[in-house]
């Protein structure tokens, strides 16, 4: 019998990268309303309890997320406005668009795109999909578009101003904690966690089938980046559904999210023995959790080297590192924190998507 081929691990520091954001969008197409695509199941098997338990289930998940959630302060970032100013930029390479779009189930999402000029291959084009589209958008440079002028960048973001939608990005990029559904998130009254396997099955159907309208795509190299609670939801997807992209690029990911759900996901899911995935894990070696002042407002986390912010993540790496048909490219990013990690990420998610 033919053994299994192990993932191979590439482990390295890179200086981090100044990324001074500049933006890209040009709206030219109109706004357009996405039509419903098929629903994707996951491959996660999440118990199912007999109706007495769920109940008590359900309050245990809750607690074990409020523990989770107060302790990964880092997972939300501060409200800052998104400005675009590559809207206003010189393109010599893409073609920016943007539009909002209403799911089946009437949730609303923006759509960046960045649409190569050239000609595409044989093959199609490349896709990278962008969680958290609003921010990286923001964040992006036509330097950056210069060096992957093959590329589709794909944005999957809110109609809100900010770069962050909170509310929306923890109910999506969370994993299931029960199989009932979401459960209310105990940071945000009136919120929800543990959404991602509907967002999953609304980002590989109807939101892929409109972003990808009309262009010539090569479905073998699609990639998936995401960023701390984003980079959360790409091990999910890496883990649930490996049909779904061939590349994943999990930056600074909440590992310890929900208790640990994540791990556990990992334990049960399928070797991929037949697939050759990549998965770019990333993380900065000084992430460290924003304190809350006297005033109960967040301030700042000190600056410098802290191991134990890395411990986790290197530990979660080294689980996948052992996964057939998974290669593990695991960068440490010097000097930088955890909102740092996202713009220095950007160069190195195109790099992958473009190969």
């Amino acid at each position: 019998m033919q053994r299994p081929v192990r993932g191979k691990a590439v482990a390295r520091y890179v200086a981090g990268v100044d990324v001074r954001g500049e933006v890209i969008m040009q709206s030219e197409a109109p706004d357009i309303e996405a039509e419903p695509g098929a629903s994707n199941r996951t491959r996660t098997r999440l118990p199912v309890m007999p109706s007495p338990g769920r109940r008590a289930l359900r309050s245990l998940l809750l607690a074990l997320c409020a523990s989770s959630i107060a302790s990964s302060a880092f997972a939300q970032p501060l409200p800052v406005p998104a400005t675009y100013p590559i809207l206003q930029a010189t393109m010599t390479t893409h073609a920016i668009d943007r539009r909002v779009v209403t799911s089946s189930d009437g949730t609303r999402y923006q759509i960046f795109r960045a649409v190569p000029q050239d000609a595409p291959p044989t093959e199609g084009y490349p896709v990278l999909t962008l969680l958290d589209g609003n921010a990286v958008f923001d964040q992006l440079t036509p330097q950056m578009l210069e060096r992957v002028p093959g590329l589709v960048l794909v944005g999957i973001g809110t109609e809100t101003e900010e770069r962050f939608d909170t509310r929306r990005r923890s109910l999506d990029y969370t994993p299931p904690l029960s199989a009932d559904g979401p459960v209310p998130d105990p940071e945000r009254p009136g919120g929800e966690v543990g959404g991602a396997d509907r967002f999953l099955a609304r980002l590989t159907g109807e939101l892929r089938e409109t972003a990808e309208a009309g262009l010539p795509v090569d479905p073998a190299r699609r990639t998936l980046w995401g960023h701390s609670y984003g980079g959360l939801f790409a091990l999910y997807t890496l883990l649930t559904r490996p049909d779904a992209f061939s590349r994943f690029a999990a930056i600074s990911p909440s590992v310890d999210w929900g208790g640990g759900v994540l791990g556990r996901i990992e334990a049960e899911a399928p070797q991929e023995e037949g697939r050759r995935l990549r998965l770019l894990l990333a993380y900065g070696d000084s992430e460290r959790r924003r304190g809350i002042g006297p005033d109960g407002k967040p301030v700042a986390a000190p600056k410098g080297p802290h191991p134990e912010g890395m411990r986790s993540k290197a530990a979660f790496a080294e689980r996948l590192r052992r996964r057939a048909g998974l290669e593990v490219d695991e960068r440490v990013l010097k000097g930088l924190g955890h909102g740092e990690t996202l713009p220095a990420s950007l160069p190195l998610a195109l790099d992958l998507a473009a190969r």
